[in-house]
């Protein structure tokens, strides 16, 4: 998020009488997707789910500790290594105030509260408080704690996790963005699937969410396909070729053609580069032919995309090009002019300075009169703004743009100066993703289509069913092998922190192994298999029994199944998927350490058993919760 300087020496534009409402915005079109806003009342409070409540308990003590030794920063934090105890407070800081080791603060405060404890006679969550190395610790009571949680996600089922962090304020997500009349490249990847689980993360936190899928349509590099078009269309298209991949090809000997042209006369500029710079030219001024163009190779792009998106279970409720925003342009540039927000420079050129050697400055406007993606990225925020009022932007855009935006944001900041609440916009930026096949360069027509690599995850992980599952049917397998396939492509992208760059690994990916999509969706199918098994023997789960959890498996996995909303919190504070990437991992993990070390549906003890059925069905349920999230599918059977 962009801070902004107000200034306190200019008058704002409010004082000028002047505001960013002086700017039209064209009218909205019809949603894609029905914008909804949440159901508030079917979101819990953080606080009112089981697992805070026991950290809400240590908090409470370590607040009382801060009070009492005048240091605010004491507080509950992750217990130190080989130490068996859930959460702690650290007694350095109360040493220091005390001038005494540590190790026997601890011991004292803690035979303190275990008194208090004792006195009070109150139910609780926390089973025992020792010290330890300095630490105040708390271990967990699994059994009360356990019996809560397993409750709760009986009761809230699919709900379970959400919560009202957001109480009902709009969030603008803009993702995936690619560009007209080209295939989508596995580079579009990771801002479509980042973008799609924020907005699903978002909206189990309570926000309303406006995916605006924000389509290259505009610039340069249309122009140049538009001479191209006019040079060579006739020639490349055939029989059985879709007209994308016409245009694709045309992009890519256009490029061609121009590099050839500059290696055999280095002293003058390409003349093709030129004629594509006119013909944009053109279509920056209205001409009809030029319009059409667009017009018909964006609805041939539109219905390409859609098979990709369908694949990965991606939705918007926007798709709008810059080519939308171009009407606001001239105003927008006289805006920032009359503010001093931009200047004219020496060559024509309208730009914003952002310091006095005019060496960091953003171009809004060339000397042709021709807009740039920065014009019209700042025309698409006062649209939204009009439009949505949002409490926050998030841009998904690789990190390789983070300074632009930068300059975006700050140029915007300058815009609405004075004006209160300002527009908070955050760039999510994400790291670079290859294959073994080498560089990518859509220019050269070296490029790996995002739709091939879906398709080729699909086909392995089909083979990988036929020869290792014999009670599928045909059917069962190909929608399967769709289901598995194209989520190992998308958790190998959101099982990674987003800020890494990382190189795509078909055996990694589809692995049964380790942190992959096919390890947790066989996880929850292994969880589906326990539950059916039982129920083909006639066993019944009695969700009002007591649970009775004894096994250091199952108490580690009742405390992995009540931290899943703190997952959903974290992953929303930092825009981060890969949290609950994480979670579900270790959920799964957790899952299959019990399944191998304890009976179930065979266990004698109806007590233990119907516990751990319990706690696969809650497995099942997480699972598939947050699979959602990322939008994985979860077969019942693999």
């Amino acid at each position: 998020m962009v801070e902004r300087d107000m200034g306190q020496n200019n008058p704002t534009n409010l004082e000028r009488g002047l505001t960013l409402s002086t700017i039209e915005v064209p009218q909205l079109p019809e949603s894609l997707i029905p914008i909804e806003s949440p159901d508030l009342q079917q979101f819990k409070s953080p606080d009112d789910y089981i697992f805070p409540h026991v950290r809400n308990e240590v908090t409470a003590i370590a607040r009382d500790f801060a009070v009492r030794f005048d240091d605010p920063k004491i507080k509950p934090e992750e217990p130190p290594k080989g130490v068996a105890s859930d959460i702690a407070i650290a007694c350095q800081r109360i040493a220091r105030v005390l001038h005494r080791p540590p190790d026997v603060i601890s011991r004292e405060l803690a035979e303190e509260l275990v008194e208090q404890a004792s006195q009070n006679g109150e139910e609780s969550f926390i089973k025992s408080i020792t010290a330890d190395k300095g630490y105040i610790n708390f271990e967990f009571d699994a059994q009360n704690l356990g019996t809560a949680i397993l409750e709760e996600i009986e009761q809230d089922g699919e709900n379970y996790g959400k919560q009202n962090i957001g109480d009902g304020r709009t969030v603008v997500i803009d993702c995936s963005s690619p560009n007209v009349a080209k295939f989508m490249s596995v580079g579009h990847l990771r801002s479509t699937v980042i973008g799609e689980s924020l907005a699903r993360i978002y909206k189990a936190g309570g926000y309303k969410v406006i995916r605006d899928n924000h389509l290259g349509d505009w610039g340069t590099q249309f122009g140049m396909l538009g001479r191209a078009h006019e040079l060579w269309y006739d020639d490349i298209k055939a029989e059985g070729v879709s007209e994308v991949q016409i245009l694709y090809q045309l992009y890519v000997k256009m490029n061609e053609e121009v590099e050839k042209e500059k290696e055999s006369n280095s002293e003058k500029e390409s003349i093709l580069a030129t004629e594509g710079r006119e013909w944009f030219k053109r279509l920056e001024e209205g001409d009809p032919k030029a319009a059409d163009l667009l017009q018909w190779a964006t609805k041939e792009s539109l219905a390409e995309f859609q098979h990709i998106y369908d694949k990965l279970g991606v939705g918007f409720e926007y798709m709008l090009g810059e080519s939308f925003y171009i009407g606001m342009v001239p105003q927008l540039v006289e805006f920032m002019l009359k503010e001093g927000v931009a200047a004219q420079d020496e060559k024509g050129a309208i730009v914003v300075d952002f310091d006095s050697n005019k060496k960091n400055r953003l171009v809004i406007q060339k000397s042709d009169g021709s807009s740039l993606y920065s014009t019209r990225d700042l025309a698409t925020i006062i649209a939204r703004k009009k439009w949505f009022n949002p409490d926050k932007i998030l841009y998904v855009v690789g990190g390789d743009q983070k300074e632009y935006f930068e300059q975006v944001f700050e140029a915007f900041g300058k815009m609405e100066a004075g004006q209160n609440p300002p527009t908070q916009l955050e760039h999510v930026s994400f790291g670079m993703i290859s294959l073994p096949e080498g560089k990518m360069s859509t220019r050269k027509g070296r490029v790996v289509f995002l739709g091939d690599v879906l398709d080729e995850g699909i086909e392995r992980a089909e083979v990988k069913l036929k020869s290792s599952n014999r009670d599928l049917t045909a059917e069962e397998i190909e929608v399967t092998a769709q289901q598995i396939g194209v989520g190992s492509v998308i958790y190998f992208d959101l099982g990674h922190a987003r800020e890494r760059n990382i190189k795509f690994d078909w055996d990694e990916a589809l692995s049964m192994e380790g942190n992959s999509a096919p390890y947790i969706q066989y996880s929850h199918a292994r969880a589906e298999s326990v539950l059916r098994k039982a129920e083909e023997q006639g066993i019944q789960i009695n969700k009002n029994e007591t649970s009775h959890i004894e096994l250091n498996s199952e108490v580690a996995l009742i405390k992995q199944l009540g931290k899943f909303p703190e997952a959903i919190a974290r992953a929303i504070r930092d825009n981060e998927p890969s949290i609950v990437g994480e979670y579900v991992f270790r959920t799964a993990d957790h899952f299959n350490q019990l399944y191998r070390e304890a009976r179930i549906v065979d266990e004698k003890d109806p007590l233990k058993r119907n516990t751990r059925l319990r706690l696969a069905s809650a497995t099942a349920q997480v699972l598939r919760n947050g699979l959602d999230l990322l939008s994985i599918k979860t077969p019942a059977r693999m």
